[in-house]
Parts: structure tokens; sequence; C-alpha cells
């Protein structure tokens, strides 16, 4: 035997550790950083890395954005493209925040500004030192996922916001936002966590909805007594005494803040008698959509009715109700704040003089009851409506989100807001205030970081104007190339039509300080956009580095402690200082501003990010769906607003990970699947593979049963592709022939139009893939290239090496041409799969180059990833015959496909030879030469369907027969009362020429009570029957007639075939090199032993038997019966 020129493939399941050797090869050998240098001054492709925060450990969901991630600039790499990847990491923000107050058992802001007690200055500082320490708590574990799932993404030259260059440049872009007015600060009523004590912005907000249970109050309003009101008749009506306007909320918390009712001017309201207080009035809209709900006692049983249905008193216009006059359910003292528009009604509403009915178009009729309980605090229309008309603003709950201690809230104060629910509801019923209570589902917004439910609430902020380029955001977004397409149009391209302004500032510590300072004395301030910028009109001394943390820290409080005097107001004999507004920024804004921040532009780097003055936006991004209202939103902002261009031009959005039941994973489920200890057991390559074929833009089920299943689709069927060339290249001794690589080789090449059909077809069907993946991948797609793929590794093993074995098992010298045509056939083949499969598999890839590349040339590049994706070869352009073949070798696939069906539903066992098959082809594709081309492939389809003889018909009809039947779900609706008799005219007639008229014509035409009726496929279901004695199958253009009548002489053939493959299971099971031959001791049942000396010396060629034994019992033989026929053996080793 000669020695082996390729490594020994380990049997099994190798993949772990055979990935850990890959992973020191690329760390041995710098193989990323010179797979980015050796595209160095070629055509640059941009990825931007969306920065995680790395205060936790990375669940399955970060393994499927990183392994998206890797794909597109790995294939852009061996493209020819020049792909820097600079990691980044978000280390701002409330997230850090509130696992840092977890870690130091604190709660809320107050805590923390009494870290340190009675010293807020140096408690902020000692908890944004715990920030600062935390943010990498667990870089060591993001680094090792990042690097064992073959992640390529440069760790060791990352950014993190909270570096002074990052900060700086986030300056630079609020300074230009501000140029651009754009940077704004305004009182509004806003999304508010009182847990965490800040503001949220209107993205953030959307990304924790959930479905809760809350009070659903109908609350009685009592009118002041004697208002002339004008009847839609005509008529007036004068408010009487015991007279009570209607409203529903869901938010009772709100009740103690209210301060006005809002009608719509145009609708129509009704009065109605209160159905159990005789001479009490109710007023509510006349046409409201759904029920106003009432309980009343009858017979000593409460039963709910809707007070809609009492019959009406009087109606009244919106418009005639405005101004009208009523008392407010909690006299809450004092007032907050209150606008003194011009024209607002006189006297300001107050209790003395009564509160307001006011007009808004935002009133409807679609639920409640037609009036809008306001309260100016809790709601943004409700805020606008108060400045409209004068209204006071009540901030009945404190920035601690508990109910304020005013005058008129003793009940309730202290009390946690959502907790307040229920006792101003027992309240209200107690004061006969309340017409009806329950609960109410419906979706409500939860704090996204700390799952706290949020209010709204009426704050000074800083905004970004987004509402003014609200039409450039949208416009941009029509170019970018979104995957999938719905996302970009719908969900994001939705929120953007509906933009409101970004609340950008929040109160808290750790995070990006607004750059902005403010005289404590005149309305002068100033917008910093650098930090000697600041520091020059602070009369700082600037540091020798400011970008040294110890030198300079921009983040609270160091950055607080700079002030100056305000020279406009001490020319005015004041003194004024300059002191910064207390707000850090959301810390979306700094991860939005990555593409320039990570490089300090402006600063530095001015061409990487802007090339010639124009910003380079990324060519390629990726993140979860999530993201559509987070970080994909806030780069769109930032570059449409900055640099009047879209952040990235091709986006694929994730769907999320669940559990394999589909549920999501959490900790209480527990049923949260840890990735590393998967990727321990079945590699990463089988995780990206799952993730990748099963098209990560759905969400998808996840466990480690799925990964290995995925792993039988590509890393396991190529695996042992190469295992079964190795085996056979090394006991030959072959070697590629020297035209490649410039090795000894094992001869000339053969020319591809001088090798066999099958090998023809296998190499052009690689040559299509090439082209058909490179443009699938070029247009980021990933589950199709992915099942290509698959598609073409099991016609590489289940077709061409199964179809090949022959050629391979032939002694050397036998037939060698051919022979030798099947491995530099089989080589070529793997050594391209290993490109082609680099950048989805790129371990496995890396182990095929290793055996088959290196092994015979060191003279290789050193990975597979330094190669280029292969090129065509054309062999297709050409010759114009292989297009025949390929498509003959595809019908011959499918016919084979169909002939196993016949054989499964008729219990026709494969290695049961058969005496014919008869295949009918439709008309349609019989017309296009296709007897011809399955004429060249007909002994490779006799052989794989195991018949002696393969017969073409015309007639289907031969073999079986057509029933034509209504198809009900369709041509009920059509038909109706004439369905029964279109089903009898149906089985009446003959179906087989009922079947030929529609494939011909599209339609058929049948007579039902003297009408002609006129049925279209849709209308029909056509069924097969079988002729009695045939085994069939089809696909509505090829069907394969099967005969199963079975002779002796067939029987023992079959036979024959089962103890070959009893033999061949030991052989493997016994662990036997495949050139080893064997001695069989055996016995067999009178009818077995005939069919084995009939084909003995077969059977003797197929298993290396080289020698038989019949031995006098079972002792020490191995029982396996074949067709109930009795036989035992044992095999050994022949010497």
């Amino acid at each position: 035997m000669t020695t082996p020129r390729f490594p020994r493939v380990p049997a099994g399941y190798p993949f772990p550790q055979l990935e850990a050797e890959v992973l020191d090869l690329w760390k041995r050998e710098r193989i990323f950083a010179r797979s980015v240098e050796k595209n160095n001054g070629a055509g640059e492709f941009t990825f931007f890395e969306g920065p995680p925060t790395a205060n936790n450990t990375p669940h399955v969901g970060h393994v499927l954005t990183r392994v998206v991630k890797d794909l597109f600039p790995r294939f852009q790499t061996m493209r020819g493209k020049r792909v820097a990847r600079k990691a980044g990491w978000d280390t701002h923000g409330l997230a850090v925040e509130i696992e840092v107050e977890k870690r130091l058992g604190l709660s809320g802001k107050r805590d923390i500004e009494q870290l340190v007690p009675g010293d807020p200055r140096a408690s902020i500082a000692q908890f944004n030192r715990a920030c600062y320490d935390s943010v990498m708590t667990y870089e060591r574990q993001w680094r090792a996922m990042t690097e064992r799932v073959g992640y390529w993404i440069d760790l060791d030259d990352a950014y993190f916001t909270y570096s002074n260059r990052y900060i700086e440049s986030v300056w630079w872009s609020l300074g230009q936002l501000h140029d651009k007015r754009l940077l704004f600060e305004g009182h509004k009523v806003q999304p508010y966590c009182a847990r965490c004590g800040t503001t949220l912005s209107s993205h953030e907000v959307a990304q924790n909805y959930k479905e809760i249970e809350d009070p659903s109050i109908w609350v009685m309003f009592p009118a002041r007594p004697g208002r002339r009101l004008k009847t839609v008749d005509g008529k007036e009506l004068v408010v009487p005494t015991d007279f009570y306007l209607v409203a529903w909320t869901t938010t009772p918390w709100t009740m103690p803040g209210h301060s006005g009712l809002a009608v719509h001017p145009d609708l129509v309201y009704r009065v109605v008698e209160h159905p159990s207080r005789p001479g009490a009035r109710l007023l509510f809209a006349d046409r409201i959509e759904i029920p106003i709900p009432y309980e009343i006692e009858v017979e000593g049983k409460r039963q709910r009715r809707d007070l809609r249905d009492q019959p009406a008193l009087a109606r009244v216009t919106g418009e005639e109700l405005s101004g009208l006059r009523y008392d407010r359910p909690y006299r809450t003292e004092p007032f907050d704040e209150r606008q003194d528009p011009d024209g607002a009604p006189q006297p300001p509403p107050s209790d003395e003089d009564g509160w307001l009915v006011v007009t808004a178009d935002y009133v409807t009729a679609a639920d409640g009851t037609g009036l809008v309980h306001t309260a100016p605090a809790f709601g943004a229309d409700d805020y606008a409506t108060g400045k409209k008309y004068g209204l006071p603003l009540f901030k009945t709950v404190e920035a601690d989100g508990k109910i304020s201690p005013k005058q008129g809230l003793e009940r309730f104060a202290g009390m946690w807001f959502k907790d307040a629910d229920k006792e101003i509801t027992r309240d209200l019923k107690e004061r006969n205030l309340l017409l009806h209570s329950e609960r109410y589902k419906h979706s409500y917004p939860f704090c996204w970081r700390c799952d706290t439910p949020l209010l709204q609430f009426a704050s000074k902020s800083w905004f970004v104007r987004t509402t003014a380029i609200r039409d450039r955001l949208v416009a941009k977004n029509l170019t970018i190339d979104w995957h999938p397409e719905a996302i970009g149009k719908a969900r994001f391209g939705n929120w953007l039509e509906g933009v409101v302004d970004w609340a950008l500032s929040r109160k808290r510590y750790w995070g990006t300080p607004l750059p902005i300072w403010k005289c404590d004395l005149c309305p002068a301030e100033r917008v910093f956009s650098s930090f000697a910028e600041l520091l020059h009109e602070a009369g700082r001394k600037v540091p020798e580095d400011l970008y040294d943390r110890a030198q300079f820290d921009p983040h609270r409080p160091n950055i607080d402690d700079i002030t100056w005097e305000c020279y406009g107001c001490r020319d005015q004999g004041r003194n004024g200082v300059f002191r910064r507004v207390d707000d850090v920024i959301d810390a979306w804004y700094d991860s939005g501003a990555m593409p320039f921040a990570q490089h300090h532009y402006p600063f530095e780097n001015l061409e990487r990010v802007a090339p010639g003055g124009q910003f380079r936006p990324a060519d390629f991004i990726s993140e979860a769906i999530d993201q559509t209202r987070g970080w994909f939103y806030t780069l769109h902002v930032l570059a449409c607003a900055l640099f009047d261009s879209v952040a990235f031009e091709h986006c694929i959005v994730m769907g999320h990970v669940n559990d394999e039941q589909g549920r999501k994973m959490s900790k209480r489920l527990g049923n949260v699947v840890d990735p590393m200890g998967v990727i321990a057991e079945t590699g990463a390559d089988a995780m990206r593979w799952y993730f990748y074929v099963n098209d990560p833009e759905q969400t998808s089920r996840f466990s480690a049963k799925l990964v290995r299943e995925a792993a039988q689709g590509l890393q396991l069927p190529i695996w042992n592709a190469l295992s079964f060339f190795t085996i056979y290249a090394n006991l030959d001794g072959w070697v590629p022939p020297s035209a490649e690589r410039g090795s000894a080789g094992s001869g000339r090449a053969i020319p591809v139009a001088e090798r066999p059909d099958l090998d023809r077809w296998i190499l052009a069907r690689l040559d299509d893939e090439i082209d058909k993946i490179a443009r699938l991948l070029e247009g980021y797609r990933i589950a199709e290239p992915a099942r290509r793929l698959e598609a073409f590794v099991d016609d590489l093993n289940n077709w061409y090496i199964r179809r090949s074995r022959d050629r391979f098992w032939s002694a050397t010298g036998e037939k060698s041409s051919n022979k030798e045509a099947a491995y530099q056939t089989l080589y070529t083949v793997l050594t391209t799969l290993a490109r082609l499969i680099a950048p989805f598999a790129p371990f496995l890839a890396e182990t095929l180059h290793e055996h088959l590349v290196r092994s015979v040339d060191r003279e290789a590049p050193a990975s597979v990833h330094l190669e280029d994706w292969p090129e065509t070869t054309g062999i297709l352009e050409q010759d114009r015959g292989l297009l025949a073949l390929v498509g003959a070798m595809g019908l011959a696939k499918r016919l084979v496909g169909l002939g196993r069906v016949a054989r499964a539903e008729h219990d026709l066992k494969n290695r049961q030879p058969l005496a014919s098959a008869t295949l009918v082809l439709a008309p349609e594709i019989f017309g296009v030469d296709v007897r011809s081309q399955l004429e060249r492939v007909r002994s490779l389809i006799e052989d794989e369907l195991n018949v002696k003889s393969l017969a073409f018909a015309e007639r289907r009809g031969d073999f079986v027969t057509h029933e034509v039947r209504p198809n009900f779900r369709v041509l009920g609706k059509k038909l109706g009362g004439k369905m029964k008799a279109a089903q009898a005219a149906l089985l009446a007639a003959d179906g087989d020429a009922l079947a030929e008229l529609l494939a011909r014509d599209g339609r058929i035409e049948i007579q039902v009570d003297g009408e002609a009726l006129v049925l279209l496929p849709e209308d029909l279901e056509v069924r097969l029957i079988e002729k009695e004695g045939m085994a069939t199958a089809n696909d509505g253009e090829l069907l394969v007639a099967l005969d199963p009548l079975l002779t002796p002489e067939l029987v023992a053939e079959g036979r024959a075939r089962e103890v070959v493959n009893r033999l061949q299971t030991a052989r493997k099971d016994a662990g036997l090199d495949y050139a080893d031959r064997i001695r069989v001791r055996y016995t067999a049942a009178p009818d077995l032993e005939a069919a084995i000396a009939q084909h003995r010396a077969w059977i003797s060629g197929e298993t290396l038997a080289v020698e038989w034994q019949a031995a006098p019992g079972e002792e020490g033989l191995s029982p396996a019966p074949i067709d109930d026929l009795a036989f035992a053996f044992a095999i050994d080793r022949a010497s």
C-alpha cells in the first residue's frame, strides 16, 4: 500500500474538536487580519457593527446576529473587496445603570444620589465609576462566543461609546443639529419611567408593549345647573340639577389630575334618565360604537345592561356643549402650571367657577362615551388641549411614580400610581360618581429596560426635531434594500410616516452629557461641538492629552464642574453663571452615531467616513427585528439629518429565536438554551448552518437536537464525501495531476469533454451553482443559497458518488482513464466546494482545504479564507450539449424519485429487482425531445429503479384512470343549490376525457339542469385511480408505472442483494478497512441458500468475500433473517 497523501478523516461526529484546531490555525497564522490585508487597495465593502452591551451574557439570539453578520463580509472578501470590520461596545445608558443599581442594592435616583450621604456630587461620581467598571463585566464571554462561532471582527480595535473620542464626535453631531435648528428644548408630555426616573423616546416605547388588564371605569361628572342648551330638534334644554356628563378611562390614577372634558363639536350627544336613580340625567355620544355598561338588580340578581338602550330625552351637539361648566371629582390644589391663551374662556376654570367642557377634533365615537377625560399632565392630546383653553395642569404623580401629597389627595398620597387605581375606583363609587367598573384587556407600554409600566408625564426635555425632516426620512428609506422587504415598506416605513420629535435628554447619570450650558440668570445658552472649544470658553487649561480619561473625563460629575461667568450678565451688573444642563442623552443616539463617531470624525479619519466629502453609508448591516425602532431608526435619522444620506444600503432583519416548542425563551419558563453548550455538542458550523438554511429572516425554533438535524444536510454529507474520496485516493496513491498547483500529480488532467457523462454533469451542476449562489449572495439572500448548497451536496453524495462507486472500486489499471476522471472530478468538486461553503461553514471549509489542498501543496494559501471565490469555467457555454445532459439527469432524478414512491406505496423493497418500468410523459414536455434525452441516461434510470427494462408510453389511461370531482370549498360558493347536480354530472362523465380536456383547454363544460356550466381547474379536483396490477406514481408531468409481478429469478436476485446489505453492515460494524478481504461463515434456509449459490460471485465481489464456509448450526453466528427465511453469519478478516 502506498503512503497516504491525504490525512485520515475521523469517523463519527468530530466537528467540535476539529473546529478547535481550526481556531488555533486562524490565531496562529493571523488569518483574519491577512484576509483583510490581501485586498488592500481594492474596492471597499463597508460594514457597520451594531454595538452590543456587554453587561450580561450573550444568548442564542446574539449568536444568530453574529453568524448572519459574518456571512456577507466573508463572501465579499472572497470577491476581492477590502472589508474592515471594527467591533464596538454600547457602554452607556439605563441598561448599565440598572445592572449597577441591582449590584449595589439601590432603588432609584434618590438612593443613587445618597451613595455618599449628604454629597450628591460624590455619589454620582461613585455611581458612574461603578458603571464604568461594569460595562465590560461579560466581555470575556462575549469574546469567547464571538470567536467560537467564527465571527470575524476586530475586537482588539473596538470602539467604546464611553471613550473621549467617541463622545466628542457625538458632541460635534449635536452641534450640527443645533446649527440646523433641529435641536431644541420643549415642555411636552412624554412617556416616563418612574423606576428609572427618566423619559423615553418613541422608538424606545415601541419596544415593550404588553397585553395587560386594567380597571375600566365610567365616571359621572355633575354639571352646574342652569345652562340653556339648544337641542338638535330646535327646542331648549335647561341643565337641571342631578345632570351628569359620563366619561370613560382605563387610567383611574389620572383622575385626580383632571381639569377638563373634551367633546367633538360635530358629534350629537344624547340625554337619558339614569336607570337606577329616578330624576338623574346622563349625557354621552348618541352613536357611540361600543356598549356603555351598567348593572341593575332584577329579582335579587345583578344584571348587566347597555346605557345606549335607554331612550333619548334630548339631543344636543358637541358645539352646543362647549363652555358648559361642571365639577371635577377631586379638588386638588395647587395647580403646577396654567397657560393664559388669548380668547380663553372666562372666568378661568376652577373649583369655584366650575370646570369646562371644551371641543377637540381627536374625540371620536369609536370607543368610550364621546366625552374625553382630560388631565393635561398625563397625555399629549390633553396637554395640547390644556394649553389651548387654559386648563390648569396638576402633577398629581411625583417623579418617583407615587401619588402626590397635594391637598385633596390625602387618601391616596404616597401610593404607587398603578396601585392607586383600585382605591380611586372605590372612592368614586362611595361618592356615587361611578356608573360602572370592570376589567379591560389592552396593550400598555412598559420600560424596555426595567419592565416597569410607563406613564405619560409633563416635563421639560431636549428634542431632535425629526418632524422637520420627516419627508427626507421617508424618501431616503425608499432607497434602502430591506430584507424582508415588508419590514422597510411597512413596519419601518409606517414608523417614519408617523415620526414624532425625538425626546433626546435623560435625567440620569451614566451617559454622554448634553454639551449645552445655560446662564442661570439670563436666557443665554451655548452648545459646544468639541472639548477644546468648551475649555477655551470656560478659561480652562487644555490637558496634554484630551482623550486620556485620567486627564479629562467628559462624564458627570466632572463635566458639571465646568462653569464660568456669564459676560452678558456681568455687563449688566449681575452675577450670572453658565452651568451645564443636568441631562445626558439617549444611549440610542450613541449607537446611531457609530458610523462617524467610531472613527472620531470630523477630528480624524475624514476620508474613512466621508471620502471626498461624501458620507459613505454601510453596504450592509443586520440586526434583529426589534432594532427597526432602535438602532436602525437612530442610524437613519442621524445620517439623514447630518449628511442627507442613508446610513446603510442593505439591511437584513432577523426574526426572534424561540425554544423547540416555539415559546419565547425565558428564565421563568426554564427554557433558555445556552448557545455555548450547544456549540460544544454540535460545533459552530452546524449552528451557523441551522440558522442559514431555516431562513433567519423568520422566527425560528432552537435546540441542540434541531442543530444536529441541520448538520445532516451539509456537514455530514460533505464529511462522508471527503471520507470516501480520501479512503480510495490513499488506497490508490492518487494525487492531483501536475496541472493543479504544480504538484507531481498522477498524470495529465483529463479534459472535461473526454470524461463520462456523470462527471460532466456534476461539473456542469457545480459551475451553475458557483454563479447562482454568488448572485444570491450579492442580492443579500441567505436561505436560498444555503438550500441550493444542500441540494448540490445531495446530488453529489446520493447521485454522483453513489453512481460512481464502481469506478473508484475498480482495480488500478482497470479502465484507468475512467477511474482517473472520477478522481479528478471529485477532487475538483470537493476543493471548489470548500470555497463555496467558506462564508457559510468556515470551519468545515478550512478542514477541507487542509485535507485536500494543503496536504498536497504546501505552497497553497495557508487558509481557504485567503482564496478567492471560485470562478465559473463556462463549460455550459462551451458545450451546449451539456444543457441537454443536465436536463436529462434532472428528469432521471425525478423519475427515480417517483419510482421509489411507487415502491413504498406498494411495499416493494428498493433492493428487489423488478421486471420493467414504463414512463409516461405529459404532452407539454414530451415535445421538447425529452425522450431522446432520457435515452441518453436509460441504463442509469434502469439501474436506479432496479428494473430489467425501461419502456415509454404515451397514454396514462393504460395505467391509471382519472376521477374528476368538484372542489367543494371553491365551487360550493359559486353554485350554491346546484352543487349536488354538478357533482352528479361530474361523476357520471368520462373522467379520462374530462381530465384530457382540462389539461388541453384549461376548462371543461358540463350540463346541469339544462344549463351549460364552465368549470376551471381551481373548481375541480383531479384524482388518479391506479389500475389493478400496477404500481404507479406521478407528479403531474411524469408518471412511472412499475410491474410488481415477481418471478423466482427476481426474488432470488433480491435476496442476494439483501445478503450483500447484511455483510456490508457487518464489515462497517467490525471497523474493517475498505480494502480488507473477509471470510464468511453462515447458515441459510434452503431457498436463501439457493439464491446465494446462484449469485455467490457477485456477492463476493461486492463484499470482498474470499471464502464461504457453511456452518453446522447458528452457534457463534449473528441471526439476520431475510424475507422470513433463516440466515445467520459471522465474518472475519482474511489473512
